[in-house]
């Protein structure tokens, strides 16, 4: 092994005027890289152990080029490019997932730089989840067929709580007003528990922006608000704000009233097909009144162009977009994408999804917009182990099953990958409903085969099929499915599928941002406490 030419035509000029070797101010590894060179800081510049560096780095088997390069000022600098390490076959964090979602695709290319990227987002997660000194290490490992796996390991540290949140200075506002406006930073009751949320400064921040919001909608619109460095002893962390409310200005609007008919406006827009929409408030100040006139930039409106879905393998095109709400040619109706997301996650052939997986390729000229939709299809099988909530003679059976989702074949209610086959056990005991017929403590082997809920396909699914258990148990399952899909999603309304509105503010001092929350649905207590009534009866069957 040699040194590369760029090695030799950045040194030898200054080599050539040079009397001494330089000596070696720093060296460095690109993509950074922990590993024992022989070349050290203060040494003079040594070619045989540059080059002795330059083999270390190629015999770790992880990069297609290495070549070494050095400046006038003494710097070294090995840069690297990482080497392909396969199809990526699956990610795995170890010694357990701490809730964290890794979104990767699998079959695509894997190397060096993407497993670092991949780890440094699992870390942020983590950190995100109050493990503010989490670290994570990534290894490859050999998988079938040629590909590899990706193994994250992760060294939690110690998780910090929030334990206080302590206001300071001169807030104008009372602490359980300030209080109410928390939300990253706000600990909850369980019973007998106190559950303290997790330190991030992300959750700091959110919640200074959230106090900054509430400032302006009561008329402060001079509030400075501010956080200090924490205080962390051990895993718990206290939180000081420091508040100046400054003047309170009367004439500001009622920041409901305002909020409800900013909402109304937005979704006016939106079904004409306008995607951008930003209301700003302009404040004028004088002699200790406010006011206010408001404004509404609108963009460009859109209809659908193209409409597709990227990451289906197994499921056809037409399967997918049976479930949306939007048709090409229509205006592109923000609402209608956002319920259509939320159908697609229903079905349970995808992996959950969120507005970020959708890309919207917008054309001002024509007005056109290309919908394409990013989704990982759910995994083809799966085990289940469950039991009864409570006693198993009023709350169904035990239950062991495997199952597998059947391959791509046929249309419409034929369309083998909606359905999966299932091999099971349950132990019955005397059941709630005696009009099924089962006998008591019968432990039955159950083949099945099911058709889940689908809010494109309707009454063509929501079926389960299993002779052993009887057509009786069949129709039930199928009166309960419908009723369960199609009432729950009634009582959910709108829930999660209104973003909350954010308003500029623009007064003489500067801007800050108001945020209008969702409405929550009218009488959302009962329609909850009916939501979790409702699903009581899919815990009977099998």
């Amino acid at each position: 092994m040699r040194l590369s030419p760029a090695v030799w035509f950045a040194i030898t000029p200054f080599l050539a005027a040079a009397e001494t070797a330089p000596v070696i101010q720093s060296v460095t590894v690109r993509p950074a890289l922990p590993v024992a060179l022989a070349t050290q800081v203060g040494q003079p510049f040594d070619a045989a152990s540059v080059s002795k560096d330059v083999r270390t780095l190629w015999r770790l088997g992880r990069f297609s080029d290495v070549h070494a390069e050095i400046d006038p000022a003494g710097n070294l600098v090995f840069r690297t490019t990482p080497k392909a390490q396969g199809l990526l076959h699956e990610v795995r964090l170890e010694p357990n997932s701490f809730g964290v979602q890794i979104k990767t695709q699998e079959g695509t290319p894997i190397d060096e730089a993407g497993a670092q990227e991949i780890a440094a987002k699992a870390e942020r997660q983590l950190q995100d989840r109050g493990y503010v000194n989490a670290r994570v290490d990534y290894a490859f490992a050999k998988a079938p067929r040629g590909e590899v796996d990706l193994r994250l390991h992760a060294d939690l540290g110690v998780a910090v709580r929030v334990k206080q949140v302590s206001f300071a200075g001169d807030p104008g506002l009372t602490e359980k007003e300030l209080s109410s406006n928390l939300r990253a930073l706000r600990s909850h009751r369980l019973l007998f528990w106190r559950l303290l949320p997790d330190y991030t400064p992300d959750a700091v921040d959110s919640d200074l922006a959230r106090l900054r919001s509430a400032y302006l909608a009561r008329g402060y619109y001079d509030a400075r608000i501010w956080a200090d460095e924490p205080s962390i002893h051990g895993k718990d962390a206290g939180v000081r704000i420091q508040i100046e409310a400054g003047q309170h200005y009367s004439g500001a609007p009622d920041p409901r009233a305002l909020c409800s008919s900013l909402f109304a406006e937005r979704r006016a827009a939106e079904r004409v097909g306008v995607l951008d929409f930003t209301p700003r408030l302009a404040v004028r100040l004088a002699d200790g009144v406010a006011h206010v006139g408001t404004q509404i930039d609108r963009g460009v409106p859109y209809r659908v162009g193209r409409i597709e879905f990227r990451g289906n393998y197994r499921t056809p095109d037409a399967t997918l977009r049976r479930n949306l709400l939007l048709e090409e040619a229509r205006p592109l109706d923000g609402y209608l994408l956002r319920r259509s997301i939320a159908r697609l996650n229903r079905t349970g052939l995808v992996e959950p999804i969120n507005m970020k997986r959708v890309v919207l390729r917008t054309d001002p000229q024509t007005g056109v917009a290309n919908v394409i939709i990013g989704l990982e299809e759910a995994k083809r099988g799966s085990w289940n182990l469950s039991g009864p909530v409570g006693l198993p003679s009023v709350a169904g059976p035990l239950e062991a099953r495997l199952s597998a989702r059947l391959p791509a074949w046929g249309r419409g209610p034929f369309e083998l990958s909606t359905w999966a086959v299932s091999l099971g056990a349950a132990a019955f005991f005397h059941p709630i409903l005696p009009v099924l017929g089962m006998p008591k403590g019968l432990i039955l082997p159950v083949l099945a085969v099911r058709r889940p809920f689908l809010p494109g396909e309707g009454w063509t699914s929501g079926i389960t099929i299993a002779p052993q258990l009887g057509w009786k148990s069949t129709v039930f399952g199928y009166a309960v499915a419908q009723f369960q899909e199609r009432t729950l999603s009634r009582l959910a309304g709108d829930r999660g599928l209104i973003p909350d509105l954010a308003v500029q503010v623009e007064t003489p001092h500067g801007e800050g941002t108001m945020f209008c929350e969702a409405p929550k649905p009218r009488l959302w207590m009962m329609r909850s406490a009916a939501s979790l009534a409702i699903r009581l009866p899919g815990a009977l069957l099998y």
